[in-house]
């Protein structure tokens, strides 16, 4: 991080040497805070420690203020504030030391876990899209993240998506959805592109078996289909063309639980089209 001149910046500076150095296994200490604005604070050789250390403390009483004043939470319940603590120093018998961490973040590493491994296992995300995703995760831990699951090792043992626009097309198809409009796009089969456009009315989209689908009606068939979506290609919405309404379709009622392209889905999900 470039170095600042600006004594308006280091409330944002503790609160991010607190969010990564620190947490409440790890307390740091008001020297490790100060080092540590050495490398962002240009004027701080300039005011000397004893200063620097005055102005921390300022800092933390204005932020803890604001917080309050704010009623500031991450997370439902408790306000967010930075604690301090008195602990023994051990460079000096007899005497101690405060160290400071937040008392919550948005996140614990469990939930980060939980949501690192369901990105990593999951088919639906292409390879590119799940390294950006787990990268800007791992930016809402601090440092110390993953100290605990440090023995957990990871085999692949399922074929990834392909489709670097897969999320694009879930965005696509849900706007045409939610304007009843048709929708344009190519199909891959067995590895091979087809040449043929497809069009269809999409209805809603599921995922099972972590892929995702869309249930719609084919034009000129007048019955329900289902596609992988990572599967397609080129789609676009009609700009004018209107959907056929779910309830003009042969054998399709409100519960679609009891369709049979639901149980082809959830009984053979990777022989689906």
């Amino acid at each position: 991080m470039g170095r600042t001149t600006s004594k308006k910046m280091i409330p944002l500076l503790l609160l991010r040497i607190l969010w990564i150095h620190a947490d409440k296994d790890h307390m740091i200490s008001m020297e490790y805070i100060c080092d540590r604005l050495e490398d962002e604070f240009e004027s701080e050789r300039r005011m000397g420690r004893p200063a620097l250390r005055k102005l921390v403390s300022s800092n933390i009483r204005q932020l803890n203020l604001f917080f309050h004043e704010t009623q500031w939470c991450l997370n439902e319940g408790e306000e967010l504030q930075i604690c301090e603590k008195a602990i023994a120093n051990p460079e000096q018998p007899g005497g101690y030391i405060k160290v400071y961490c937040l008392n919550d973040r948005l996140f614990s590493d469990t939930e980060i876990r939980m949501l690192h491994d369901s990105i990593l296992f999951s088919p639906g995300v292409d390879d590119g899209c799940a390294s950006r995703i787990l990268d800007k995760l791992k930016r809402c831990a601090g440092k110390y993240f993953g100290s605990w699951f440090e023995y957990v090792k990871y085999r692949e043992t399922f074929k990834r998506c392909q489709c670097e626009r897969l999320f694009q097309y879930l965005m696509e198809i849900g706007k045409a959805i939610k304007k009843i409009r048709k929708i344009t796009f190519r199909y891959r089969k067995n590895g091979k592109l087809s040449d043929r456009v497809y069009t269809v009315t999409p209805y809603f989209m599921v995922i099972s078996g972590g892929w995702y689908y869309l249930i719609c009606n084919t034009a000129g068939k007048d019955n329900l289909s289902h596609y992988r979506i990572d599967r397609m290609q080129q789609v676009a919405m009609h700009p004018m063309e209107q959907g056929k309404c779910m309830s003009q379709l042969e054998g399709v009622d409100s519960s679609f639980e009891s369709h049979d392209i639901w149980r082809n889905i959830r009984e053979c999900p990777m022989k689906s089209r």
